[in-house]
């Protein structure tokens, strides 16, 4: 037993006890008076009744001390206790006992509600949100601190003043609807603003199911409000945002399914957003693409990632995308979904595939281009050429045919490239009886025999010119199979002509300058056995007189082989005190050193040699001077014709006779000869002429003509570096001599007349130190007038007194 249930709680609960006392004490008395089994002794019942009902507990006790007091008396008075009166006291304990059972719990029930009470108005009074509790007729039964703070209302108030009319309407509707009602209502805050209030209400119901009142909830969402407004503004501008996008947007779930699909999307798959919601936009990407696509999107693990796939278009037509897909993640990192962000890169695409193609072909040409500009063996670099340009153009094999330059026409095979499965290869000759003329890329698809062997059978043949400056020298072939037998399936494509063009220009010079190169090995080979094998010794020299070449003549000349002068300076092959002038276009007399110490008196004359690494490199010939004529020169005075002599010349002067003016100036030699004046006659006159018609018998006569004269002790002489060698002689060893040098334009013919001024020159010098005189005859009409003044610079010109 709780001691809790004895106790006696205030004054009317004292006041009972203290009448039940003396009501039991009265009772008590009368019972002893008159016997326990009188009515009077019935009476306890009430009392104990009462108690009981009252306190259940408290009334078990007074009814336990009744009973105990009523067997303590019978035993007391009559010496002896009876059974009935056991059973009757027994009774009244039992049915005081039974009594207090519901009273007790009454009790109990009674106290507890009033602590649980208790309790919820301190949890109420704690809450931030107020708490109401009105009864049917809008009376407030309890109204919690922060609910009277909100609505500034007191518990046994109205509701009326609890947010107005618009609060009993809410309690109003839950009731009439009988379920919760949730409302934002607006009260003012007293700051000329209003607060928006959350009002939940919902009914309370009695055991019986019967509304017995209202408890409603007021809670404070002003800034909560505020701030879903503004997360709403945000949400819209965020849809307006996606919805704005240029691309298409995709939103899922964690597990990929669509959740949310942009207009554009819309738009651009014809499709509504139900039909791709969850899995269904899955059927727009191509059947082909759609698992790469999913792969994509479990490896990543829920981490952004990208993927190229086909989704088809509204029109059916498949467009290749780009989808950007990164993870959205809620207020704790937690990923929440996904979007994509999937843009159209067909185009793109289109032209990267075109970019990439053409720097395939810019790499492809310019490997073709450095195998051909580096190459060190043809045939080896034609094979190089072939196998990068069928790769280029996805030929089943290539050839190149080289003209044959003994046979005009005829081409001949001098590489080829061809895969393994080709079932034909290409002829060693053919020739281009059908493409004569032609200088742009032909197809034949007809007549293949004249190329492939065996028969091809059905194919393409490709044929480009190889040409160098407009002139084809070759052919470049290039085989196609037929699409069915061939193992990649390739045609030829008409934009392959201008590569192949460009390949055949390439070809075209190189092949072009290997045959001039070739040409030109064959023809320094033969200039080399010419210049060996020359009747007159050559020599060559560098800028600084060293010995280069020394031809056999040479040799023969002066008694030394070639390996003992070579590198040596040509002084080393004079006689001591002799020296040589190295400049070009001189011609003179040296007496040289030969192999045997002998001393050889040899013609010099050299010319400027051109060479890439020096402009003063020369090329000398020697000549021997007793082969120079076939007689020996020795000057002679013929008989003296008259004493009074005609024409006058200086010694030491070259006169130039102009033909034109004076066309008897075989007559004036004549003269000057009979005049006790040694002579030497060179002229295109025939000798015999000369002897005859001027009766210049004795006189030594040079004829300039290629014509043989049977009979005639003469020599032809057609070139002028033979000639200084003449004139040299006769200049040296004549006294008084007289020089006619007659003819001049068959020189200026043969040999240029940049070569006679220089002979002029060679002839001033030679005879301005001597005893002599020269007339240089000659037609001016030939010459302009440049060229007459740069002669008359070395001459002086003969007028008749």
């Amino acid at each position: 037993m709780e001691l809790e249930s004895c106790k006696i709680d205030g004054w009317k609960e004292s006041a009972i006890y203290i009448a039940l006392a003396m009501t039991f004490i009265l009772l008590a008395l009368t019972t002893i008076h008159t016997g326990f089994n009188s009515i009077f002794a019935q009476l306890f019942f009430i009392p104990i009744t009462l108690a009981s009902l009252w306190n259940g507990r408290k009334g078990v006790i007074l009814a336990l001390l009744y009973g105990l007091t009523g067997v303590t008396i019978t035993w007391l008075t009559g010496g002896h206790l009876a059974l009935p009166d056991l059973f009757q006291a027994a009774m009244y304990a039992v049915v005081a006992a039974v009594i207090s059972v519901p009273a007790d719990r009454k009790k109990k029930l009674l106290y507890l509600t009033g602590r649980s009470e208790e309790k919820l108005h301190n949890i109420a009074s704690t809450l931030d949100d107020g708490v109401m509790v009105a009864d049917r007729e809008g009376k407030l039964i309890y109204i919690s601190p922060a609910a009277a703070d909100i609505t500034g209302c007191a518990p046994g108030g109205s509701l009326d003043s609890a947010g107005g009319n618009e609060t009993v309407a809410v309690f109003r509707q839950a009731v009439a609807e009988n379920k919760p009602v949730i409302r934002d209502i607006e009260v003012p805050d007293g700051k000329e603003n209003k607060r928006i209030l959350e009002l939940r209400v919902a009914p309370a119901y009695s055991g019986s199911e019967t509304t017995t009142g209202f408890i409603g909830s007021l809670r404070d969402v002003t800034e909560n409000r505020k701030a879903l407004a503004a997360l709403q503004d945000s949400a819209d501008l965020n849809a307006r945002l996606l919805e704005s996008f240029p691309g298409l947007i995709l939103r899922s779930d964690c597990d990929g399914k669509g959740v949310y699909f942009n207009q554009n999307w819309a738009a651009f798959t014809g499709r509504s957003q139900a039909q791709d919601l969850d899995d269904g936009w899955q059927s727009c990407v191509h059947p082909a693409d759609l698992g790469r696509r999913l792969r994509a999107f479990r490896e990543a693990g829920g981490e952004e990632f990208e993927c190229v796939y086909r989704l088809r278009r509204a029109d059916k037509v498949f467009r290749w995308m780009m989808e950007v897909c990164r993870p959205c993640r809620d207020g704790e990192g937690r990923i929440s979904g996904h979007i994509s962000f999937v843009y159209d890169i067909t185009d793109r695409r289109a032209a990267t595939e075109e970019l990439d193609a053409k720097n395939y072909e810019l790499q492809a040409m310019y490997s073709i281009s450095s195998t051909i500009s580096q190459y060190r063996d043809l045939r080896e670099m034609f094979g190089q050429v072939l196998e990068q340009t069928n790769s280029l153009i996805s030929a089943s094999a290539g050839a190149v045919y080289i003209e044959d330059g003994s046979r005009p026409g005829v081409l001949r095979l001098t590489a080829c490239a061809t895969e393994e499965a080709a079932p034909a290869r290409f002829t060693q000759e053919t020739t281009l009886q059908d493409l004569a003329g032609s200088g742009e890329v032909a197809v034949k698809v007809a007549d293949l025999d004249e190329w492939m062997e065996p028969g091809p059978g059905q194919g393409q043949l490709i044929l480009v010119p190889l040409k160098s400056m407009a002139r084809r020298v070759g052919m470049m072939a290039f085989y196609y199979l037929d699409q069915e037998d061939s193992s990649s399936g390739s045609r030829w494509d008409q934009s392959y002509a201008t590569r192949l063009t460009s390949i055949g220009s390439h070809l075209g010079t190189v092949i072009d300058c290997a045959l001039q190169y070739n040409k030109l090995l064959k023809q320094n080979s033969h200039l080399t056995d010419i210049i060996e094998e020359a009747p007159d010794g050559i020599l060559t020299t560098n800028s600084s007189g060293n010995i280069c070449t020394f031809n056999r003549q040479a040799s023969r000349l002066l008694k030394y082989a070639a390996s003992e002068v070579t590198g040596k300076h040509i002084s080393a092959i004079l006689q001591p005190g002799s020296n040589i002038n190295i400049k070009p276009c001189q011609s003179y007399v040296r007496e040289f050193r030969a192999g045997d110490d002998s001393t050889v008196k040899l013609n010099i004359s050299t010319a400027r040699l051109p060479s890439p690494d020096s402009d003063n490199s020369l090329i000398i010939t020697l000549k021997d001077l007793t082969t120079v004529s076939g007689l020996k020169i020795v000057p002679v005075s013929s008989d003296r014709h008259d004493p009074d002599q005609e024409y006058r010349f200086k010694k030491g002067v070259v006169y130039l006779i102009d033909k034109q003016k004076i066309d008897y100036h075989m007559d004036i030699f004549a003269d000057q000869v009979k005049r006790d004046s040694q002579g030497l006659c060179i002229s295109r006159l025939c000798p015999k002429l000369i002897r005859d018609k001027y009766g210049l018998k004795e006189t030594p006569t040079i004829w300039l003509s290629n014509c043989d004269a049977p009979g005639e002790n003469i020599t032809k002489i057609n070139h002028i570096n033979s000639l200084t060698a003449i004139v040299s002689e006769f200049i040296e060893s004549g006294s008084n001599g007289t020089l006619m040098l007659d003819g001049m334009e068959y020189l200026i013919a043969r040999n240029g007349f940049d070569t006679m001024l220089k002979f002029a020159q060679f002839l001033n010098d030679q005879v301005m130190v001597s005893n002599c005189c020269a007339m240089f005859c000659i037609d001016t009409q030939a010459l302009d007038k440049r060229q007459l003044h740069l002669l008359l610079t070395e001459m002086t010109e003969f007028k008749v007194n």
